[in-house]
């Protein structure tokens, strides 16, 4: 079976019918086989967004957590699809992915309820394409309510407003993952389809981390396009930002984008059934092309050793600004409520060796000292705005 919309209510309705397959018929957004046919059930493009989040985590849904082997950091969802999506990213049909957002106040107080429940104090808030006034509002409406916690979220970076940085940071935010992609405008507009400029990257990522907040800046490097000026376009960017990490990754093709329906147009190569069947076989949501077993396509002029080289040069090049790559929003935000506020890389670093060693002892003594500090109550610091201020 497959689901074709929003897997939150197909998975679910699926999970209770799962050994009664005549029963599937009343699942939406299912496409199965059954008496050697292929059926359909109805669509249904839209999932309310509001409710209890924290009806998930129940005793016999989520045994884990009361079992005490669950990390406590909570994800609450503020916003799901997107309405402007670039090159890289599908077209959904009958606007299945349109953008839904969760009002502001909904989202503290599934927060707040978590809190009661569970003693939750970090988070990880989700929906990458929340707009500017959204992120804005959920950190005033935490400020208002003096609900104290840490939380970390991704953010897209064309509609943020750097000015509301602070704001945000004060409410708790300590962590912010923004897809930068490339520091080349050309590349940024014709290949990646973004419609925001380089230079309001730079002003987003500067006033994020002026605002004390952990930021990440994901970067897509080499494309097909790319040549000794874009990669000196992007050092350059990340040399006057400054971000704490810059995760880097091959691009990704995904059925449905512009990227795949129009592949040699963007420079990529593939046969198409081959490409089907890696892709029903694959282990995980992504493959990137720099992996070992990589899915079977390539970028015009560019072999997969000229890839990898191309990518250890720049990941070479940000170890020399001081720029980490292995790090994401949920590890920072787990090192800043463990107390290593503005030592996140080596809380994180530390955090990978233990799982890659599979150093248990010391595994468990990072995640005591978090949750320790994750379910103690927390001082709240109210926010006073520096006003603007014109001398005469």
């Amino acid at each position: 079976a497959a689901c074709t919309g929003d897997p939150e209510l197909t998975l679910d309705m699926l999970a209770g019918r799962i050994n009664r397959r005549e029963a599937w018929a009343n699942v939406p957004n299912l496409v199965y086989r059954a008496h050697g046919r292929i059926l359909q059930t109805m669509r249904t493009l839209d999932t309310r967004l509001d409710g209890d989040g924290a009806l998930g985590y129940g005793e016999q849904t989520y045994p884990a957590l009361h079992q005490a082997a669950k990390v406590r950091l909570f994800t609450v969802e503020q916003s799901r699809g997107y309405h402007a999506a670039g090159h890289d990213e599908p077209r959904a049909p009958h606007a299945a992915h349109r953008l839904r957002v969760k009002p502001a106040a909904e989202v503290c107080s599934q927060m707040e309820s978590l809190a009661r429940r569970h003693g939750a104090r970090a988070f990880y808030v989700r929906g990458e394409a929340t707009p500017a006034t959204e992120i804005d509002g959920l950190a005033h409406e935490v400020l208002a309510r003096r609900f104290p916690v840490w939380y970390g979220r991704a953010a897209r970076i064309r509609p943020c407003d750097p000015a509301t940085l602070h704001a945000v940071a004060a409410s708790g935010c300590c962590a912010m993952a923004f897809q930068l992609r490339t520091g080349s405008q050309r590349l940024l507009e014709d290949f990646y389809g973004q419609d925001f400029g380089v230079s309001h990257a730079e002003d987003v990522l500067r006033a994020s981390r002026e605002a004390g907040i952990f930021t990440l800046a994901q970067v897509t490097y080499p494309c097909p396009f790319d040549d000794r000026h874009t990669y000196a376009e992007t050092v350059r960017i990340l040399q006057r930002t400054q971000a704490h990490a810059a995760p880097l990754s091959a691009p990704e093709l995904l059925p449905g984008a512009p990227w795949f329906e129009r592949a040699a147009e963007f420079g990529f190569r593939f046969n198409a059934s081959r490409f089907a069947r890696w892709a029903s076989a694959a282990q995980s949501e992504t493959v990137h092309m720099g992996d070992a077993a990589g899915p079977p396509y390539r970028m015009a002029g560019w072999s997969r050793s000229r890839g990898l080289l191309a990518r250890r040069a720049l990941s070479s090049a940000m170890a020399e600004l001081g720029i980490a790559q292995e790090a994401n929003a949920h590890e920072a935000v787990m090192a800043c409520a463990s107390g290593h506020k503005d030592a996140e890389i080596e809380f994180i670093g530390r955090l990978r060796r233990s799982l890659l060693v599979w150093d248990a002892e010391g595994l468990l003594s990072l995640l005591a000292s978090f949750h320790d500090s994750a379910s103690a109550s927390r001082a709240f610091r109210p926010f006073i705005p520096v006003l603007a201020a014109v001398a005469n």
